[in-house]
């Protein structure tokens, strides 16, 4: 007894526009997922892109300060405007529920690395900034 082919018979155009079609579909789904946002692409990974305003007690008083984050997966960087200017972010990244970022201050003479650690519930945040000679409490919240 001949066998024959479970696909014997098949019009072969439409096994080649079912085939191009699955490349299709797989083809969009890749060159879209470059698009998605950090929180998208990983909904595990802690989302801190967005504006937020920081506030702190210092020598000199109150402090409100307003950082613009960017994130890329569990790094982030941006800006912060002191009030006197704007300065860069850097060296930030998510751990589950923990924020770590440094604002680096270069004013005429003075100097200073200011590293701000911390916990993110939504779109509010508490932690601790270490420089300025001291540690001070920071809190902060996003507005989207």
């Amino acid at each position: 007894m001949l066998r024959t082919h479970k696909f014997a018979g098949i019009n072969p155009r439409v096994t080649a526009c079912v085939a191009f079609a699955v490349i299709v579909v797989l083809a969009t789904g890749i060159a879209s997922s470059g698009t998605a946002s950090a929180a998208q692409q990983d909904p595990l990974l802690l989302d801190v892109a967005g504006k937020w305003y920081l506030t702190f007690d210092s020598e000199m008083g109150p402090m409100n300060w307003v950082a613009v984050f960017e994130q890329e997966g569990a790094e982030f960087s941006g800006t912060c405007d002191i009030g006197m200017g704007q300065y860069p972010v850097s060296e930030g990244r998510v751990e589950g529920h923990k924020i770590f970022f440094i604002v680096e201050l270069d004013m005429p003479g003075h100097e200073m690395l200011l590293s701000f650690e911390g916990t993110v519930d939504g779109d509010e945040a508490t932690g601790i900034l270490t420089g300025m000679g001291a540690d001070q409490e920071w809190s902060g919240n996003r507005k989207k």
